[in-house]
């Protein structure tokens, strides 16, 4: 499941996740750390961060975070084949060099 606002702000723009098992039914789901992979009722997340143009196109200095932190239990509702997952606030950590940023997100599928 992909996710990409598009805004002029240097916000997130684009939010991955990676379900072990697409799910089928609302339930507690794990995010868990992509370093260990996902399994189950599990999924991973990564994010990219930096300035975009109002058609989504990254513009100027970009990053790529992921999860590597403990497995948190997230709600996943599936209503009419779609699905809304919201994160709570998770440090996130950049690929490379640079500070974990904080990483809260309500995302559903159109």
């Amino acid at each position: 499941m992909d996710a990409k606002p598009a805004n002029n702000d240097q916000k997130f723009h684009t939010l991955n996740f990676t379900f072990a098992e697409a799910p089928a039914a609302s339930g507690t789901y794990q995010l868990v750390s992509m370093a260990e992979g996902a399994a189950g009722k599990q999924f991973t997340l990564s994010a990219g961060y930096g300035s975009i143009a109002e058609a989504g196109t990254p513009t100027g200095d970009s990053y790529v975070y992921v999860y590597f932190g403990d497995p948190v239990d997230v709600t996943v509702k599936v209503t009419n084949g779609k699905i809304s997952v919201s994160i709570p606030e998770v440090n996130v950590k950049k690929v490379g060099t640079g500070p974990d940023v904080k990483l809260k997100a309500s995302i559903k599928e159109l």
